[in-house]
């Protein structure tokens, strides 16, 4: 059987098309390809003639449930540590911070929630190869799946004092594994 060769785009269903496409547009550093308010907006941040469309839902607003089974996150990668850090520094700056950051090992990732409170998660992954980082997973996930902490504001401050990404992007082993919110929202089980 035939597999995808990219993942070319998601399309999220909202009551405010507008708000979700400036959101994407102001963290993607996107731009509107295509778009007819307040039903429809296309957005892209390369060469694809989309990467995520937004439509419009009908009747009354729904409270969402982080609970619920649904999309937690989507994810984008960056090339570089200093291309992360440059995102968290615009969104920080517009008023949007992230809701947890973590070191997961392979990469170093920030999750943010939309307007709309989708999971988004910006990342810049740790090892050159899926090798590599497919050997730290089989190594220390058992362990800890999740990760350790990272504080964003800590490593621009030893960014600017010349600290490598390397450096930065350390993974220590001794650190306790730390919870992501969406698992304190549990339920618990029986």
């Amino acid at each position: 059987m035939a597999q995808p060769i990219r993942m070319a785009h998601a399309v999220l269903k909202t009551y405010d098309v507008e708000a979700l496409s400036k959101w994407y547009c102001d963290a993607l550093d996107a731009r509107v390809v295509f778009e007819k308010l307040p039903m429809h907006s296309f957005i892209s941040y390369d060469e694809e003639h989309h990467r995520l469309a937004f439509t419009k839902m009908g009747g009354p607003p729904l409270k969402n449930d982080p609970r619920a089974p649904g999309l937690l996150h989507i994810a984008f990668t960056y090339a570089t540590l200093s291309d992360l850090l440059g995102v968290y520094t615009k969104l920080r700056d517009l008023g949007v911070k992230p809701h947890f950051t973590v070191n997961h090992g392979p990469t170093v990732s920030f999750y943010y929630s939309d307007p709309d409170g989708n999971g988004v998660e910006f990342m810049v992954d740790r090892f050159a190869s899926a090798q590599a980082a497919q050997d730290f997973i089989d190594e220390i996930f058992d362990r800890n799946p999740v990760g350790v902490a990272c504080d964003p504001e800590l490593m621009l401050a030893r960014k600017r004092a010349g600290v490598s990404d390397e450096e930065l992007m350390n993974y220590d082993r001794q650190a306790p594994m730390v919870v992501p919110p969406y698992e304190e929202l549990a339920p618990p089980v029986d």
